[in-house]
């Protein structure tokens, strides 16, 4: 999935999700959240995108 970034609108990034079900029913939610884009660390794109 693309989506865009408020904060840094020309970004993309990727992310996956891992949908578990039973019983026919939704259990869990795990997502992978991709990485920054370049030129960024991890933290300074989650400070300036007020996340961190």
């Amino acid at each position: 999935m693309r989506m865009p970034n408020a904060v840094h609108p020309a970004a993309t990034f990727r992310n996956a999700e891992l949908m578990t079900f039973e019983a026919g029913k939704l259990k869990s939610v795990e997502v992978f959240f991709g990485d920054p884009p370049g030129g960024l660390t991890r933290q300074a794109f989650a400070a300036q995108s007020g996340a961190g």
